[in-house]
């Protein structure tokens, strides 16, 4: 073999290494993945930093007689998502204003929401005005299906 060929060789290994370790993300460390928590409430929107970073549903949940908590569930990436079977906008099967079931991982007590959210730009956080975040496991619809959000 010829060392260009090598070197070619080489650089799909990596890149199909690489795609591998994007496509399954862990569940980032400040999330306590020894328990779980349950949330219900309506979907407040997206957002999608990039293709390879997580993509957040905000969830808007109803906490006193007007008030509403924000909760934004951190979930795999967009493309990965939509190999899940998610689609998202008006004619999607998740969309702004449905009712929804969350099964996440709880922030450690020691993480901020702002160190959580490191890696979001600031004009979504303070659109956003996130209190609380979450890993999302599963996501369920009122009146659909259930399906994976997060890595377990």
């Amino acid at each position: 073999m010829k060392r260009s060929q090598r070197w070619v060789a080489g650089a799909i290994a990596f890149i199909s290494l690489a795609a591998v370790a994007m496509a399954k993300q862990a569940v980032p460390d400040f999330f306590d993945n020894t328990r779980t928590i349950t949330i219900k409430g309506q979907v407040g929107g997206f957002t999608s930093p990039g293709q390879t970073s997580p993509f957040y549903l905000h969830v808007n949940v109803p906490s006193n007689k007007d008030a509403k908590e924000r909760w934004m569930i951190a979930g795999r990436n967009r493309p990965g998502l939509i190999k899940l079977g998610w689609m998202f906008g008006d004619n999607g099967n998740l969309k702004t204003g449905d009712m929804v079931t969350v099964t996440a991982y709880p922030l450690k007590p020691s993480v901020s929401v702002n160190d959580a959210l490191e890696n979001v730009p600031t004009r979504v956080i303070e659109e956003m005005k996130p209190e609380r975040v979450a890993h999302g496991i599963e996501v369920n619809v009122a009146g659909g299906a259930t399906r994976p959000w997060g890595e377990r």
